[in-house]
């Protein structure tokens, strides 16, 4: 499998495996290479399926830039063999455990391992062994949808190097100025387009929740642990104005999807 994987990373970077092994392994380089492949600021796709996009959205907090922010999206698809049988996700990016992580960074890829035309999808351990219930019920949500899929462990699956790849990349590692900070932590992990697509027209549908025939338009997200000084105060004025508190923790995926999606 390392072959493999260093074939289809010699197809990406030709000629740099070698020059770099002085410094380090060659299996952190492998891993390095494919985890810049998550960075949008420089790539090619071989199958383009969603249209990259720059969005504008003007300020809505005192700490964003007066001028607002505009995001460059860059397209989604796969790198690789179209024909192929075998779609494979190499690696995770960074925690694989963390609810942002995990939604906007692997949920996307998912969904373009097993949306494509492969039979065979090829996934991390990490994704494969998941425990919180968020993960295990878009993993169940995947499996129910498509049945026929045939899922393998990267760790003992041999695959062929012109394997598709799916790319929808939802960081940069640009330091363009943007006000005070810089391009790549305003973008890293947001929702991308592609994405946003992909849940309301096709997943969004999965999701029952007991929230059904409720209107909650006006909601205040109590967080245990990131309290406001007078956070009784104001959770007691927003009722007052017809918000609903609501802890998240409390919540399944199915009713957390059901309610951001109404509010």
């Amino acid at each position: 499998m390392k072959k493999l994987i260093q074939g289809i990373i010699n197809r990406f970077y030709p000629n740099k495996i070698e020059e770099e092994l002085s410094s380090k392994s060659k299996d952190e380089l492998i891993i390095e290479k494919i985890i810049e492949y998550r960075e949008f600021d420089k790539y090619e796709l071989d199958v383009e399926v969603f249209k990259g996009e720059v969005i504008h959205l003007s300020p809505k907090l005192p700490s964003e830039p007066p001028e607002g922010i505009t995001y460059e999206f860059g397209p989604t698809g796969y790198v690789g063999d179209i024909s192929s049988d075998y779609c494979v996700i190499p690696t995770t990016y960074r925690n694989v455990d963390n609810y942002c992580h995990w939604t906007f960074s692997e949920v996307p890829f998912l969904f373009l391992a097993f949306e494509s035309k492969a039979n065979n999808i090829v996934l991390p351990d990490a994704i494969i062994d998941v425990k919180l219930p968020f993960q295990k019920r878009w993993m169940e949500i995947l499996y129910s949808i498509y049945p026929e899929k045939k899922v393998w462990r990267i760790s003992n699956t041999e695959y062929p190097i012109n394997s598709l790849i799916p790319i929808n990349h939802d960081t940069s590692k640009s330091k363009k100025p943007i006000g005070k900070t810089e391009y790549m932590w305003y973008h890293r992990s947001r929702a991308t387009p592609y994405l946003i697509n992909r849940v309301e027209k096709e997943y969004q549908s999965q999701f029952k929740s007991t929230f059904e025939g409720l209107e909650m338009p006006h909601i205040y997200i109590n967080r245990p642990n990131r309290r406001l000084k007078n956070e009784f105060e104001t959770q007691e004025l927003l009722k007052e104005l017809g918000f609903e508190i609501i802890n998240l923790e409390s919540l399944s995926l199915d009713e957390q999807v059901f309610l951001f999606s109404q509010a």
